[in-house]
């Protein structure tokens, strides 16, 4: 890892900072607004694979839509979710939902650990993907825990803390 810190702004509000602790820490991508969420590198590859698909249904809004949400897992609980209004026609009055769910007496809700976007702020977001690839390269060649050995049955997926994050402790004494 060649830098400590780099950071990108994104909007008068919100920036973007790639950081690292050493040399045996992973770097993570913090995303700084009025709120802050810290994404590992496993959940911002999932978010920048996802993204085309996020924007199309960003994009692709039509009156049957509003007030609808679409929705996309990047693992560990953390979620994509798309929040539309009823009253605007536009798509830039789509909100992206960048949040960690969080199971509490068996229900799991959103927990405060997240981040709103703006259509606008998630498209230059993404548009940064090349430059956060060329700052982490291991990003290129990086693949989900869902793509190892194994997750090739039912029984290694429940094992996967990021999978199966909160009922993955009942499932290791299977090995």
């Amino acid at each position: 890892m060649d830098f400590e810190e780099a950071t990108f702004n994104i909007s008068s509000s919100l920036a973007m900072k790639i950081h690292s602790d050493g040399d045996y820490c992973v770097p993570t991508i913090t995303l700084c607004g009025l709120q802050k969420l810290t994404l590992s590198l496993q959940k911002w590859k999932q978010l920048t694979k996802d993204s085309n698909s996020i924007l199309l249904a960003i994009d692709g809004i039509n009156e049957e839509s509003f007030g609808y949400e679409s929705e996309w897992c990047l693992g560990g609980n953390f979620y994509v979710t798309i929040h539309r209004s009823i009253q605007e026609t536009s798509h830039l009055s789509a909100i992206v939902d960048i949040r960690k769910r969080t199971k509490i007496h068996g229900k799991i809700i959103d927990s405060d650990e997240g981040i709103l976007l703006t259509y606008s702020e998630f498209r230059q977001l993404m548009k940064l993907t090349s430059i956060v690839e060329k700052l982490i390269p291991e990003l290129v060649n990086l693949r989900p825990c869902w793509e190892g050995d194994d997750h090739y049955n039912q029984l290694g997926a429940l094992m996967c803390p990021e999978c199966n994050p909160y009922e993955y402790m009942n499932w290791l004494e299977y090995r």
